[in-house]
């Protein structure tokens, strides 16, 4: 829980609005910010949404974090995620996040996932449902 909020600070200070007269100085801790974290777009899959995902890697690992939503009027059971990060097209990995559990309507769980290595320097990411 602790580096999944580490991680929604992370994202909050890259997203967050800055002072229009500090911008040289913002862009240069920005960066530094930048260097070991990758964002992705939300993606949804039929009715679950994968939001906010976020890598980050410190201390020799990557901590991939996520929110998932079911945005559907049904519980779904989803049992592992399918997940592949690419850089520029070439798969730099691949894995089953468990999940194994009933996600009840319009509700959400988190999902963390750590990799012994870094992956910060992923661009894409696509999520298959195994239920």
């Amino acid at each position: 829980m602790k580096k999944f909020l580490l991680s929604l600070l992370v994202v909050i200070v890259l997203f967050g609005s800055f002072g229009c007269n500090k911008k040289e100085k913002e862009k240069e801790v920005q960066q530094d910010i930048t260097d070991d974290v990758a964002v992705f777009d939300d993606q949804k899959v039929n009715e679950i949404l994968f939001q906010d995902a976020v890598i980050v890697y410190e201390e020799g690992k990557s901590t991939l974090t996520m929110t998932i939503i079911n945005e559907g009027e049904k519980t779904v059971y989803i049992d592992t995620v399918n997940i592949k990060l690419y850089n520029n097209d070439e798969l730099v990995q691949e894995f089953n996040s468990g999940v194994g559990s009933n996600i009840e309507a319009k509700s959400t769980i988190p999902l963390v996932q750590e990799i012994m290595r870094d992956i910060s320097k992923t661009n894409k990411i696509e999520y298959k449902i195994n239920s």
